[in-house]
């Protein structure tokens, strides 16, 4: 009687160091809010019992996912991109996860300097932003336009690499 109660309660301290090392891992890679869709269902946790001890193993916990959805870059004359001629950029991103995410700092930039357009925004879980500019191409040639999402790198994500895109065109 006296083991089944030690292992219980033996159980149970682990269960609460392992919220305690999940919280901790959290607030230094995502925030509070990660936290609290964690800790609110402990059912996540589970006990393994085997080999004289006790260990905790994390099941599948919410993961978050920031990802760059839409990027248009649209000449305002025909099509055609040309220097001296308006070109608007448009980006949305989308929080895919099923937490929020709170101050996702996200830009949409050109590669000459001549236009750059940073956002920061609280993304509620399947909610979605879009940052959008114009600017005008002072030279003849290539330049690249980029949108990227999460640029700090401070949202841990089941994939980084869909925080950005980027394309090059050419400017006559």
């Amino acid at each position: 009687m006296k083991t089944k109660t030690i292992n219980k309660i033996s159980a149970f301290l682990a269960v609460l160091i392992a919220i305690t090392i999940a919280a901790d891992f959290v607030i230094l890679r995502g925030g509070f809010e990660a936290i609290k869709a964690e800790a609110a269902d402990l059912t996540r946790l589970r006990p393994a019992y085997g080999g004289g001890g006790v260990a905790v193993s994390r099941l599948d916990l919410p993961n978050a996912n920031i990802k760059v959805e839409k990027f248009y870059v649209i000449s305002k004359n025909a099509e055609v991109f040309q220097k001296n001629s308006p070109i608007e950029i448009s980006c949305e991103i989308k929080n895919q996860s099923k937490i929020t995410i709170k101050n996702l700092n996200s830009i949409i930039r050109t590669s000459d300097g001549g236009f750059s357009v940073a956002n920061t925004k609280t993304l509620a879980p399947d909610e979605s932003v879009t940052i959008k500019g114009e600017f005008m191409p002072k030279e003849s040639g290539v330049i690249v336009a980029a949108c990227r999402a999460d640029v700090d790198e401070r949202i841990e994500e089941k994939n980084e690499k869909d925080n950005r895109e980027v394309v090059g065109l050419y400017v006559k």
